[in-house]
C-alpha cells in the first residue's frame, strides 16, 4: 500500500483507489489499524473464501492451511455454552 501511495504523488494518477496521500497517514496504520468491515468481509465473500482456504483437503500442505487442527477447533466450539443467567434484561 505504501508504494501505492507513493506512485499515486509520483504519477499524479489514481492508483488501486488512491487518489492522494491521506492526512491520517503518519497517525494511523492503515492496513492493521482500520477494523474489518460487514460490506467487504461478509457481502464480497471474503470470509467465505478464508475459511474456505483454511479448511480445504486440497490446500493441507499449505502454510496455512488448519485441516488436521479441526478436530480440535470443532471439539473446543461444541463444549462452549451460552449464558443461563443475565445480570440485566436485555
Amino acid at each position: 500500500m505504501v508504494s501505492d501511495v507513493q506512485a499515486s504523488i509520483t504519477q499524479n494518477r489514481i492508483v488501486y483507489g488512491i487518489k492522494r496521500k491521506s492526512p491520517l497517514y503518519g497517525c494511523l496504520n492503515m492496513i492493521n489499524g482500520i477494523p474489518p468491515n460487514y460490506m467487504h468481509c461478509v457481502l464480497r465473500g471474503v470470509t467465505k473464501l478464508l475459511v474456505t482456504l483454511w479448511t480445504s483437503s486440497n490446500n493441507h500442505n499449505k502454510p496455512y492451511s488448519i485441516t488436521r487442527d479441526l478436530p480440535t477447533i470443532d471439539a473446543a466450539l461444541c463444549s462452549q455454552t451460552h449464558p443461563h443467567k443475565f445480570s440485566c434484561s436485555p
